[in-house]
């Protein structure tokens, strides 16, 4: 696991830790999850699920946004990838049954209708102070992107913001809880918070040392003696560049191809880890496609297990759509 897990050049970021544990605190009374990820380089992340005594009293049914063990980052900054519906049954042909999007996007939603396919709809940012100071506006969002869609689309998760806690804004910190609270409490009054489970995604910077990012059972051990000894750590964005800038020498195909070939055989043994073993490994991948468009080193354009038109980006045993597929409304496997 250590081997696997282990990347390099990782932004450690400070954080007063305080601020998390308060806020995890109060989401803990209503069940909500944190995803704790990185967007930087090889993208190392934990996702850490709040037990209340709430959840306790749900484990016999408890909501599950994640089905087995392999998922996947569906980002889509980008202007040359697949279609959703393409992207869909490219999705449903290597088994993928996890997607993480960072909005709601009605295309999207709309082309995975029926697919099976279980995802973790994204309310951005710009959202989180209106939301936070009105449950009205809340519950409209909540119909306009999630009960619209359901249940032919399986909606499993809602990500409230998005690195809240590492930005500088501290109006949008004082945004965050409320505005999830606000959305649970929507939920609650459509009678979907047995299916669909409110998250709020930060970035390291809430873990005052996140070196090494290997270090998965010391996240379970830390988390313990900060009494939080029931959460679960899950891996919600963990990848490899395939490509980079000359400066970030690790970014090959050859490297990417090892890490997330070896990644994708750790997943599929379902073991847990020393101090939990009885606890499945569980990831989502970053990310699904190379995209073209996305600001900063040529890393972040290269993380993709599969290339813009829609063929492997290397192989790891996947299929990939012939190019002309990208464009066309029509599956073709590659053999």
């Amino acid at each position: 696991l250590m081997a696997c897990l282990e990347r390099k050049h990782c932004i450690i970021k400070a954080i007063v830790e305080v601020e998390i544990e308060a806020i995890c605190l109060e989401l803990l009374e209503i069940t909500a999850r944190l995803y704790i990820h990185q967007s930087y380089k090889w993208n190392v992340s934990f996702h850490l699920i709040c037990l209340s005594n709430q959840w306790g009293l749900l484990l016999s049914s408890p909501v599950h946004a994640f089905t087995g063990t392999y998922g996947v980052n569906y980002g889509r900054i980008a202007d040359n990838i697949p279609k959703p519906g393409n992207v869909a049954l490219l999705l449903k042909a290597n088994k993928i049954k996890n997607v993480r999007i960072y909005d709601a996007d009605p295309e999207v939603l709309t082309a995975f209708k029926g697919s099976g396919i279980e995802i973790i709809v994204g309310l951005g940012n710009q959202y989180l102070k209106d939301i936070s100071v009105s449950e009205d506006r809340a519950m409209d969002w909540v119909k306009e992107n999630v009960q619209a869609f359901l249940p032919g689309t399986s909606i499993k998760g809602i990500a409230v913001g998005n690195e809240v806690l590492g930005s500088t804004d501290q109006e949008l910190w004082e945004a965050l809880l409320p505005a999830v609270k606000n959305v649970y409490n929507a939920l609650d009054r459509l009678d979907l918070t047995k299916t669909v489970e409110v998250s709020s995604p930060h970035s390291e910077a809430v873990f005052q040392d996140s070196y090494p990012p290997s270090s998965y059972d010391a996240a379970y051990i830390a988390l313990e003696k900060a009494g939080f000894g029931k959460m679960e750590v899950i891996i919600s964005e963990t990848g490899w560049a395939s490509k980079g800038d000359a400066n970030e020498v690790g970014a090959t195909v050859n490297n990417a191809k090892t890490y997330n070939k070896n990644l994708r055989k750790l997943l599929a043994k379902k073991k847990g880890t020393p101090y939990k073993p009885k606890i499945a490994i569980r990831a989502y991948i970053f990310a699904m496609f190379n995209e073209n468009l996305k600001p900063g080193p040529t890393s972040e354009r290269n993380f993709g297990l599969f290339k813009a038109d829609g063929s492997t980006a290397y192989d790891i045993g996947f299929d990939g759509l012939e190019p002309s597929s990208a464009v066309s409304s029509l599956l073709s496997l590659k053999v």
